[in-house]
């Protein structure tokens, strides 16, 4: 429920319901994955795998680093380069 008050509630109350708010298609959307279950188990939004906002891919590193703190924890599944490239669209 928590989660639901933070996303789809929070956007109804900014009257921003029609366009976010959701994961579908034609909604405005900035993302945090996580590596895990957060509505199991609400300990897991703390393991951030990365952020997409707009057409950026943020990892928890590069976040850190910008910050100017030091990471608790070793980012989770990456294996490239820690700075990703903007995302595109896919290809029709």
């Amino acid at each position: 429920r928590v989660l639901q008050m933070a996303t789809r509630d929070a956007a109804r109350v900014a009257g921003l319901s029609a366009e976010a708010g959701r994961i579908a298609p034609g909604y405005a959307a900035d993302l945090v994955l996580v590596d895990g279950d957060p509505t199991a188990t609400i300990a897991d939004i703390r393991r951030i795998a990365a952020v997409v906002q707009g057409d950026s891919l943020w990892q928890p590193q590069e976040l850190f680093t910008a910050l100017g703190i030091e990471p608790f924890a070793a980012s989770v599944g990456w294996q490239a380069d820690p700075v990703a490239a903007p995302l595109r669209p896919a290809s029709p």
